[in-house]
């Protein structure tokens, strides 16, 4: 999995996922994203790129999703694709992820209403 940061603002990085989930390439990802974390970002995670999802996959929003609440900031997630979205809906990880139909939609704060 491949990460870049497509957008920053004082309190917000914006992370678009550039693959699918891929068990061998989420650890430095993951570092990477809790290193912002703890010097007081927002994370949001762009998924318009990914199309499937594995149980490490989940495994690695719940990790990000502790570490936000852990330290007072926010995680919310962009642009999931249909089959990631159903995913994310059967796992009910819908309830406790902030998720936004697109960037758009996040910058007018119109929650996908999951």
């Amino acid at each position: 999995m491949k990460v870049r940061v497509i957008d920053s603002s004082e309190n917000n990085k914006i992370f678009t996922l550039d693959e699918n989930f891929e068990v061998k390439n989420i650890d430095p990802v993951k570092k990477r994203i809790f290193s912002n974390i703890q010097r007081g970002f927002d994370i949001i995670l762009n998924f318009e790129n990914v199309n499937e999802i594995t149980s490490k996959g989940l495994g690695f929003l719940v990790s990000i999703l502790k570490m936000v609440k852990k330290n007072n900031r926010k995680l919310k997630v962009v642009n999931l694709q249909p089959f990631v979205r159903e995913v994310i809906k059967t796992t009910q990880l819908n309830r406790v992820l902030d998720i936004y139909e697109d960037l758009t939609k996040l910058k007018q704060g119109v929650n996908y209403g999951e």
